[in-house]
């Protein structure tokens, strides 16, 4: 099997490039170490550039369904509405998760059909 042409079949699908494939196969850094809090604190800035935003950057290492777990879930729950754009098994998802926390007033967008 040849790892630098192997294709990931994850939403995409998307080629994995050589250099990408390198850097993934160098041994983990401990996350409670120093190189650790280096490298996150870094994407941190670069994020928050990207983004101009002086606020937090969290970066999540996990799915996303925890993304949008935490998205929500940050809401304080008093009345808060959540317009969530329903046009596929993300959207619904999204929808779901953002019932627990808040009020949910979905926009369902599929191909040939709108409806808010």
């Amino acid at each position: 099997m040849d790892l630098e042409d192997t294709l990931l079949m994850m939403p995409g699908p998307v080629t994995v490039t050589p250099r990408v494939l390198r850097a993934v196969s160098k041994p983990m850094s401990n996350h409670r170490s120093a190189e650790f809090a280096g490298i996150y604190t870094d994407c941190g800035e670069i994020l928050s550039s990207v983004f101009q935003t002086k606020n937090d950057i969290f970066v999540l290492s996990d799915s996303g369904t925890a993304g949008m777990k935490a998205a929500v879930g940050s809401l304080d729950g008093s009345g808060d509405k959540v317009i969530p754009i329903e046009n596929g098994k993300f959207g619904e998802r999204f929808k779901d998760i953002a019932a627990i926390y808040a009020d949910v007033v979905p926009v369902v967008f599929y191909e040939g059909s709108h409806k808010c």
